[in-house]
């Protein structure tokens, strides 16, 4: 990680006295002159050699993107912030992501294989099949955010994620998931279909073959359920 990634940037109230932006173009413009080469009126900071445009600001140095971040939300961002369409020195709101630096770093891998970053579809012995799992690394420890049917739905918890993690708040983990996304589920190729078993006093117990993964987990539960229930009595 670059440490201009992790420098703390200045107040939103400050930023606002300095800089106007326009979240469309992605144009930071300066309100007053803060330096002989950083007029009132023109274009804020410049382009590097890596590609990031950089705003030099009381003698420091930071990067644009995160100085948009904070101008506009009023808190850092969480750890990295990815430029959606790859283009560093493209800092329109609309293209900026805010995500930790794992994912950033598999962004290029998920974007070969189209699923949104923190996707990744399941698969069942080397076959991948309609069910996808969210995920993100947190303070560099995996954190499973679930199973879904779409990578829209998803990608959507992993986004809710990262506004959590943003908002000071903490993500618990669910369990790692098995290749179905549910426990107690696995695919029976021979059969084409979705086998649902449970361990009771170390022996396991067959329930029946399903069209779906969903199918093959509500007779887990019930099963489940009932053993709880006999449990108590």
């Amino acid at each position: 990680m670059n440490k201009l990634d992790t420098l703390p940037l200045p107040s939103q109230e400050e930023l606002r006295l300095l800089f106007s932006y326009d979240q469309k173009t992605g144009v930071l413009l300066n309100l007053v002159t803060r330096a002989s080469k950083a007029p009132k009126g023109a274009r804020a900071g410049n382009v590097k050699g890596n590609g990031y445009r950089r705003v030099r600001i009381e003698g420091r140095e930071y990067l644009e993107h995160r100085l948009v971040w904070k101008l506009v939300y009023g808190v850092d961002p969480v750890d990295t912030l990815d430029h959606i369409n790859g283009v560093r020195s493209d800092n329109r709101l609309a293209n900026l992501r805010d995500c930790t630096t794992a994912d950033n770093n598999r962004f290029a891998a998920a974007k070969r294989h189209s699923l949104p970053l923190g996707v990744k579809q399941l698969k069942e012995k080397g076959k991948a099949y309609d069910r996808y799992m969210a995920r993100a690394t947190v303070d560099g420890k995996r954190v499973y955010l679930g199973t879904f049917s779409t990578p829209e739905q998803a990608s959507q918890a992993y986004q809710e994620a990262l506004k959590v993690i943003k908002d000071g708040g903490q993500v618990v983990s669910s369990a790692k998931p098995t290749s179905s996304g549910y426990k107690g589920v696995s695919w029976e190729k021979a059969k084409r279909k979705w086998r649902a078993c449970v361990r009771i006093d170390g022996n396991r117990k067959h329930l029946g073959y399903h069209d779906t993964p969903e199918q093959a987990h509500q007779a887990y539960l019930e099963a489940i359920y009932d053993l709880e229930r006999r449990t108590r009595q």
